[in-house]
């Protein structure tokens, strides 16, 4: 279950689509992946992708992920080729 959420929520906040994006990854420490895991374990998960849901997890992704992630991936958003990234390495 635990798996489904992840993959959920990385698809819905644009970090990546499991199937398709396998080289957009972001390789984050174990310090990062801990305060992910505390902020949004308390998020209770909705299989349907309610908006308010959707909107809890964009809200806490926006607060806990790292500062690199959140450029990375505004930069991917902005680009006509969002496999491109800048020269700044992200992982």
């Amino acid at each position: 279950m635990e798996k489904i959420k992840a993959e959920f929520i990385a698809t819905q906040i644009g970090l990546c689509h499991p199937a398709t994006d396998s080289n957009n990854l972001f390789v984050l420490t174990e310090a990062e992946k801990a305060v992910l895991r505390e902020a949004f374990s308390p998020i209770a998960y909705d299989g349907g992708g309610g908006q308010s849901y959707i909107t809890e997890v964009r809200q806490t992704a926006y607060a806990a992920f790292p500062a690199r992630i959140i450029e990375a991936l505004h930069f991917q958003k902005h680009s006509i080729d969002p496999t491109i990234r800048p020269s700044t390495t992200y992982q």
